[in-house]
């Protein structure tokens, strides 16, 4: 993921089986923190790899169609900006990286209507995948009552270069 391009298949390769004993259930916090300390190690070497700032992606990550909730913070616009110079700065411009900044822009600012507004905008130009639309969702409906979204924590690691 880190030298090269990945993709993801449009057929299923396993089969779930779930229930309540499972490791995703029982171990949810765990595998949540593993998910963050995998995505924050790929951002640090890409970026040394490429000599572009560090940038920090747990705003803009979601596991199992939840985004991470950074405590205190709604508002990851300069985050955004920073990923976006490194990334393009690396990589160039190209339809998937614009993609998947597009949906990266959606969810900087989480406000709810804001939020809903820039998702509905980005679905006319780009054809969502269901994590997206969930991660979305399940922030909007978390304060529902009755809901069980319970937001995935996270704090913002060190930005420095």
């Amino acid at each position: 993921a880190i030298l090269g391009c990945c993709t993801n298949l449009p057929q299923r390769l396993i089969r779930y089986r779930r229930h309540g004993n499972n490791v995703g259930v029982t171990r949810q916090a765990d595998q949540v923190a593993a998910s963050l300390d995998v995505s924050r190690f790929l951002s640090r070497a890409f970026c040394k790899i490429h000599g572009v700032h560090r940038f920090d992606p747990a705003p803009f990550c979601n596991h199992a169609g939840r985004l991470f909730d950074v405590p205190g913070k709604l508002q990851f616009t300069s985050e955004f900006t920073r990923m976006q110079c490194g990334l393009r700065q690396a990589l160039g411009r190209s339809a998937g990286l614009d993609r998947e900044l597009g949906f990266r822009h959606v969810v900087a600012t989480r406000n709810d209507v804001g939020m809903l507004w820039r998702y509905g905008r980005f679905a006319l130009t780009h054809t969502p995948v269901t994590g997206e639309w969930n991660a979305v969702r399940s922030w909007i409906l978390r304060r529902l009552p009755g809901r069980s979204h319970a937001p995935v924590p996270a704090t913002l690691g060190d930005l420095a270069a």
